[in-house]
């Protein structure tokens, strides 16, 4: 394990990014002669199975980078190479399971704690991450605005509208004191962790019937928004996206009916 901490410590990796290259690697690493294992070795060991394309890209990029790091540049098994494959669009909410969601909540402490995450998640879209790590001291109802460090350890703006702000200040009225996050839990104050995100998150969705996680969020602030008219730089920005390509893999859920309201004959008409 000592080897894994040294590599992973040479890079400025999320804590998300560790734990998902730390699973990869504790596998690895008992693989017999690593420092001679063949290119077709290793992408024979990245083939697993229960791996879809993305993971195996993701795990053969790790142990290339592990294997240069224990071993040098001339390892064997550098020369291997996948072709990465378009995944199909992941889950994002239509406007009307938005409504349904943000209708579900109930005016009870917890319900307006929730509301609160959903609709700031929706309206940001914020990670995971930084929905847990998000501060009250940067969170500025007065310019409708709020600071977070994002992936990458970089501080980012995030925005959002006066009915988002209304949901949270309703949620601050009856928060408990404990934590310094603007979300915690509803009866010891201590801050949520990932963990406890994700399940809160995954019984909305088996309540309303459907599978759900807090990272669909992001990719219903980007959809919808677009949806909605917001230009590609602005929604890019918005999002706190690199790049435009980025951006486009979070709004694969965009069908033809969106470009209804643009169709040019009927906004001619209407000038």
């Amino acid at each position: 394990m000592n080897k894994i901490d040294d590599f992973l410590s040479t890079k400025p990796y999320s804590k998300n990014t560790i734990d998902r290259y730390s699973r990869i690697l504790r596998d690895f690493i008992n693989v017999p002669d690593l420092e001679h294992l063949t290119a077709r070795n290793l992408l024979n060991y990245v083939e697993i199975e229960k791996w879809g394309n993305n993971q195996r890209c993701l795990a053969l990029t790790t142990c290339k980078q592990y294997l240069k790091f224990v071993y040098g540049e001339s390892h064997p098994a550098l020369t291997a190479r996948i072709k990465h494959r378009r995944s199909k669009p992941q889950r994002t909410l239509t406007p009307k399971q938005t409504i349904n969601l943000l209708s579900y909540f109930q005016p009870t402490v917890k319900g307006k704690r929730d509301l609160a995450i959903a609709a700031l998640a929706i309206d940001t879209g914020l990670r995971l991450n930084e929905l847990c790590s998000l501060r009250l001291a940067d969170y500025h109802p007065d310019t409708l605005s709020l600071a977070v460090i994002i992936k990458g350890g970089e501080w980012a703006e995030g925005l959002f509208c006066e009915q988002t702000a209304f949901f949270i200040d309703t949620w601050l009225n009856v928060r408990p004191t404990g934590s310094n996050t603007l979300f915690c839990n509803t009866r010891s104050g201590k801050s949520l962790t990932r963990e406890g995100l994700q399940t809160i998150v995954k019984k909305w969705g088996k309540d309303l019937g459907m599978k759900l996680s807090p990272h669909d969020f992001r990719r219903t602030f980007a959809t919808l928004a677009t949806r909605f008219g917001g230009p590609g730089r602005v929604v890019q920005l918005g999002g706190r996206w690199s790049s435009q390509d980025m951006l486009s893999l979070y709004t694969r859920a965009l069908d033809q009916e969106a470009i209804r309201p643009y169709l040019p004959i009927m906004n001619l008409l209407k000038g």
